[in-house]
Formats: structure tokens, C-alpha cells, sequence
């Protein structure tokens, strides 16, 4: 285990609210999934096409990552709510026409069917996703306490091959969306995402001099120079790719243990290469060594500031769609008087 060094201080020198538009698209992405799955349990199929097509976002129901969602939370929100009602046409089959039976009959050779009217009202669905993004954020809010808790231990879980981080409720029970554990796992892919973009924009403003090394929630002292331990990142951070798209479960602890387990690197000034440390001792002069699992104590540092700066946010997620009710409703009121 590598020691700690001194944490920064609480107010990090660069402002985490960069990261507000990922974090609102990923929770309303979260609620989008949550909806289609409430629907078709509700045998609402048209409904369920609707919102899972709606803007070009087909595959979104099963899409497992945190970038699903290709604009702005609050854009999407005012679009589904200012859509006109939309009537399709829902064909239903029966067994046949002089038995009946279940249309999964394989021994019915003609089966019925008919063919009607179904109005999906885009505004009605809209109120409902604000519901149910409330309760994601309740769920998310609570998986965050849980997230810097694990952070903070993860050392300690390292090396004594502790579970993983869990959900505050354990397994589901009726209280909690049947996505939960799905959004949890995104929750973490997300948060480290961000922590190491955020350590990267911090050791690039160190490197450059404009912020004293340990500002913007990264541990300073030791880990190598800002410059070295830069490049070293960033090269690892590109070539893992997990973190983004539909990935599966688990990658983000995948990441954090491959920097654990990796042993210190020497980083070249001019090409940035890593050398073994078999070949490191011929080649020191100009060369800096970098402790990977420094970088990851600095990164769960960020991580932890993240998981405080998001749990903030959500505060004012039932606020915000309130006033897209009202503005929505409005102007509704206007354009009728």
C-alpha cells in the first residue's frame, strides 16, 4: 500500500461544476431506461417505442453506459413535453377466429388479428419521467455515500479481498427501481471517468505552473513530476477505453485495480515511454518514475470531492423539473390566450 500524502483542501482549486452536463445527461439517461422498463411491465409497448426512439435513441433501453444520451438533459425534457400527441397504429392477433387461443399457438395455423388507433400523448410521458427521475436521484444520492466510502477504503479492501462497494439497500426491494444495480455500476463507470479527466486537467495545469502541485483534489508529493505523471496517465487512461460505451459490469474497479497492481514506471521526457524495471537503471538521466498507484490515490481523491459535488447537484433535481412544468404549462396558457 503506498503512502497517503496529505490531502488538498476542501475547496479544489478547479471548479468540478465542468462536469454538471455529463452528470444530468447520465441521471436522465437513467430514468429514460427506468421508464421503458416501468412501461412494459405496464404492457404499454407504444409508449415504450415512443420514449425509447424519441430524438434518435434507438437502442437506448438496453444500452449499458453512462453517455447514452446525445443532448442536454434539460433539452430533452422541454422537446418530449412540447410534442404533440402522436397516434399509431397498434395491431393485436389472437389464436383464430373460430377457436380463439393464444396467439403463441404453434398448432393454430391462420391466426387472428386487428388492427387500431393508439394515441401516445409525449407531454403525459414527460410529467411521469420527472417522477421517476426523482426517484433515481433519491437512489443515486444514497449510492454516492456508499461510492466515497468505498473509496476511502480502498486499500483496505485491497488487501483484505473485501466485497466490492454494494448498494446502501443491499439487494432490491420495492422501494428501489428494478435498475438500481445497473445505475449503480454506471454510477462508479461514470465517477471515475470524470476523476480522471479532472486529474489530468489538474497535473496539466500543474505541469504549466499555474497551480501549486495537490490542487483540484489530487494528493500532491510524490507520484513523480506533474509532467510524468501526466503523460503516464493519460497514454493508460486511452488505452484502457472501458469507461466509455457498453462496456459491461465491473470496468471502473478493472481500471482502479490495474493501477494498484502496477509496480513503478520510468517515464522518458522526450517520448513519454515506460521501461521495466529490469532496463530502468541504464536509463535514468532526464527520466522521472512514476508511481501508479500514486495516480490512484490521486484519482479516488478526486472521486471522492465528485461523489460530494454530485450529491449537491441532485438536490435541486425536483426544483428544476418543477419550473419545466411551469414554463411548459406557461406557455401552453399563452398561446391559447
Amino acid at each position: 500500500r503506498p503512502a497517503r500524502s496529505a490531502r488538498s483542501a476542501a475547496r479544489p482549486a478547479m471548479s468540478l461544476s465542468r462536469h454538471d452536463r455529463i452528470f444530468d445527461k447520465f441521471l436522465l439517461q437513467r430514468a429514460v431506461q427506468t421508464q421503458i422498463y416501468y412501461l412494459n411491465e405496464l404492457h404499454d409497448q407504444p409508449s415504450a417505442r415512443f420514449i425509447a426512439n424519441f430524438l434518435d435513441h434507438q437502442g437506448i433501453d438496453t444500452y449499458h453506459g453512462f453517455d447514452g444520451l446525445r443532448v442536454d438533459a434539460e433539452d430533452y425534457i422541454q422537446k418530449l413535453l412540447e410534442s404533440p400527441p402522436t397516434t399509431v397504429q397498434v395491431r393485436s392477433s389472437w389464436g383464430s377466429v373460430s377457436w380463439g387461443g393464444s396467439p403463441g399457438n404453434p398448432h393454430l395455423s391462420q391466426h387472428a388479428s386487428a388492427t387500431h388507433d393508439f394515441v401516445v400523448y409525449p407531454d403525459r410521458i414527460g410529467a411521469a419521467l420527472l417522477r421517476v427521475r426523482d426517484q433515481i436521484a433519491d437512489e443515486v444520492s444514497a449510492d454516492l455515500d456508499v461510492l466515497a466510502g468505498c473509496d476511502a477504503d480502498f486499500w483496505r479492501q485491497r488487501e483484505s479481498g473485501a466485497a466490492h462497494a454494494t448498494l446502501a439497500d443491499g439487494s432490491s426491494t420495492a422501494e428501489s427501481s428494478p435498475t438500481r444495480r445497473a445505475t449503480f455500476d454506471l454510477l462508479q463507470k461514470l465517477t471515475l471517468h470524470v476523476a480522471v479527466k479532472q486529474t489530468l486537467l489538474v497535473l496539466s495545469r500543474e505541469r504549466r505552473g499555474g497551480l501549486a502541485p495537490g490542487s483540484g483534489g489530487a494528493s500532491g508529493g510524490g507520484g513523480g513530476e506533474p509532467s510524468a505523471r501526466h503523460a503516464w496517465l493519460e497514454r493508460k487512461f486511452a488505452q484502457s477505453g472501458f469507461l466509455c460505451g457498453d462496456q459491461g459490469f465491473g470496468t471502473s474497479r478493472l481500471f482502479l485495480d490495474s493501477l494498484a497492481a502496477h509496480g513503478a514506471v520510468v517515464v522518458r521526457p522526450d517520448i513519454s515511454a515506460d521501461l521495466d524495471g529490469a532496463r530502468a537503471e541504464a536509463r535514468t538521466d532526464g527520466c522521472t518514475i512514476v508511481d501508479p498507484r500514486e495516480i490512484a490515490n490521486q484519482i479516488l481523491d478526486v472521486r471522492m470531492l465528485l461523489a460530494k459535488h454530485f450529491k449537491g447537484r441532485l438536490e435541486g433535481v425536483h426544483a428544476r423539473g418543477t419550473d419545466q412544468l411551469r414554463n411548459r404549462l406557461e406557455r401552453s396558457l399563452r398561446a391559447k390566450f
